[in-house]
């Protein structure tokens, strides 16, 4: 089922929460939101409203076309809602999502130009099979492939690495390997530290507006480690709530999980122990989220690295490739003849 984009909800989002602010009813703004956008946009957006107007709450109405909105989005919609607080919730997810979009962006931009670079190589290598083998000479193999069954077997293999890559990174996003793929990625040097600040930006700062909505403790903590989107910080989600259930301070749970950084952790117990939980964690957020836009430069010139070193290995083999074959094993056959 589709899913709203997230530049799309970042702009639902601040639209919302400024109708609100202005002192809009819901209903109203539903009804403006159920006439704009696509087709599908509008259709789940009249869904919201008929909720609304039979009487559930928002969080709920917008639950009811899961998986469309996000439940973090949902979540924080109840917080809201419970608070009173539902416009600062929109105003603040606006922000969330956008800085979310900026730093995908950022990303796919950056590596953009070696993944062509590196698509044209692999369509270079798919053409020349095919085209050695009408050479008037003998034929010259290609990574040992030649001709048009050559080329099948090229597109096959080609088409199975993607698939097996996509297959990989669905089976690790979504959990199907368990969290041990997850929790070696996140140990990774340079990989790991982007994930990981990533996800303590967000955990920053769901927990601190949940705190500030006056959530419970604990379901504070549970909305806080949803929203990082790593199972590495959720596998460690039922050992953190039993040991603030059993009245352990926030920090020495966190502590205890061993998935948080020290520095985290240190300032995290400052505030709990001085009383300014929220305010710090504000603060936190958006410092982490500055090291995360800052990972995340570190991550696509790893990528763009990794990508190049794959695109000039390619063509290095192909030119030592052919100039065997075109040049030295002609210079060798005529030799041994002599």
């Amino acid at each position: 089922m589709a899913v709203i984009g997230l530049k799309q909800l970042a702009n639902m989002c601040r639209q919302i929460g400024v109708a609100l602010r202005a002192g809009l009813d819901i209903r109203k703004v539903w009804e403006h939101e159920a006439s704009r956008g696509s087709q599908g946009h509008q259709g789940r957006a009249e869904q919201v409203l008929d909720h609304i107007n039979a009487g559930d709450t928002l969080a709920h109405a917008m639950r009811s076309v899961s998986p469309y909105f996000p439940a973090l989005t949902c979540d924080l919609v109840e917080v809201g809602e419970t608070a009173g607080r539902l416009e600062e919730v929109f105003e603040k997810l606006a922000d969330h999502y956008d800085h979310m979009f900026k730093l995908r962006r950022q990303f796919y931009g950056d590596i953009a130009w070696p993944a062509l670079q590196l698509g044209m190589a692999t369509l270079i290598i798919g053409g020349m099979i095919w085209a050695f083998s009408a050479l008037p000479a003998e034929p010259v193999p290609i990574l040992g492939l030649v001709g048009t069954r050559g080329l099948i077997i090229y597109a096959t293999l080609v088409g199975g690495v993607l698939g097996s890559l996509v297959t990989l990174g669905l089976a690790v996003t979504k959990g199907w390997l368990g969290t041990g793929p997850i929790t070696l990625i996140n140990k990774i040097p340079v990989v790991g530290n982007c994930i990981k600040t990533m996800a303590i930006a967000r955990f920053s700062w769901t927990f601190s507006m949940a705190l500030n909505a006056g959530v419970d403790a604990r379901k504070s903590m549970k909305l806080a480690l949803r929203s990082t989107h790593n199972r590495y910080f959720n596998s460690r989600r039922g050992q953190i709530d039993v040991d603030i259930q059993q009245g352990r301070s926030f920090h020495a749970a966190l502590r205890e999980s061993g998935v948080f950084p020290k520095d985290f952790l240190d300032t995290f117990e400052t505030a709990e122990i001085s009383g300014t939980q929220s305010e710090s964690l504000d603060q936190l957020a958006v410092y982490y989220q500055e090291k995360a836009e800052t990972a995340a430069k570190v991550l696509t010139r790893v990528a763009s690295t990794l990508i190049y070193i794959v695109t000039v290995g390619i063509i290095v083999i192909l030119i030592f490739k052919l100039f065997y074959s075109l040049y030295l094993n002609p210079i060798n056959e005529i030799l041994n003849d002599l």
